[in-house]
């Protein structure tokens, strides 16, 4: 609250022709860099006091917290240990031995090259590759790739994201952290379908009709009905009853 002297309409106002004017409280808010100021009327006054008063609490309640609080992750580690036993993808066979091996350049905040492993199965003779811990076929890391989606989940923008690997000497696009994130969704997806598999007993089906861009785009709404949450949102290609079932018999056998 601000307390500012202003002149009144009345000409014959002593105060005023002495040049003491009359205190007027107003209430200050900055918004944009820009401040706004407020007048109070006398029903208001008391209660504007209190507001300030709450706002300032809040205000240390909040510094104080930044200072304490502290999020801590770990991160297993990438490209020196191996991942798991050595199981050949096209017969199960566990009998290995080493074919090949191969330093491959990878992006991680601490290391910048992998020993990557190719194996032939004993039993079929094929040969597939191995990769340590935390690595795989894209060039970063799979500790980058969640640090990435912790990141953005916690209110980081992409072009924070930018510049916080551009930091850690590991740079990493837009476009690469939008398919983390796509790639993050679509596990979280199915480990939520996952999860209810078997748990629904009375399904709620809905439709409705979004225009995108002038285009119309109709959209599958499945919920639980005893439980009374959503499950599912499908984007549904036409309105032909065969489209239809084939959406809800692909979601009906993946939840069991």
């Amino acid at each position: 609250m601000v307390i500012l002297r202003k002149p009144c309409t009345y000409p014959s106002c002593k105060k005023c022709k002495s040049g003491e004017k009359h205190p007027l409280p107003y209430l200050s808010q900055s918004k944009n860099g820009k401040t706004n100021l407020i007048y109070l009327p006398k029903h208001l006054r008391e209660k504007a006091k209190k507001w300030v008063e709450n706002y300032r609490s809040l205000e240390n309640i909040i510094e104080r917290l930044s200072k304490e609080m502290r999020i801590h992750f770990r991160f297993p580690p990438a490209g020196t240990l191996p991942e798991g036993e050595a199981i050949c993808p096209y017969c199960g066979g566990k009998k290995t031995v080493v074919h090949q091996t191969h330093v491959r350049k990878i992006k991680h905040h601490k290391i910048n090259e992998a020993v990557v492993k190719r194996l032939r199965c004993k039993k079929c003779k094929r040969t597939f590759r191995h990769y340590p811990q935390g690595v795989s076929q894209a060039q970063q890391t799979k500790t980058l790739k969640a640090m990435s989606v912790i990141l953005y989940i916690l209110g980081l923008s992409y072009d924070s994201l930018v510049s916080f690997f551009f930091a850690l000497d590991t740079p990493l696009s837009k476009g690469t952290l939008w398919n983390n994130m796509q790639d993050a969704g679509e596990k979280a997806h199915f480990l939520r379908k996952k999860a209810l598999q078997g748990k629904i007993k009375i399904c709620g089906l809905d439709t409705t009709i979004y225009k995108v861009k002038g285009r119309e785009e109709i959209v599958l709404l499945l919920s639980d009905i005893l439980l009374g949450k959503t499950i599912e949102v499908e984007v549904i290609e036409n309105r032909k009853a065969f489209t239809l079932k084939r959406k809800l018999t692909s979601i009906f056998n993946q939840l069991g």
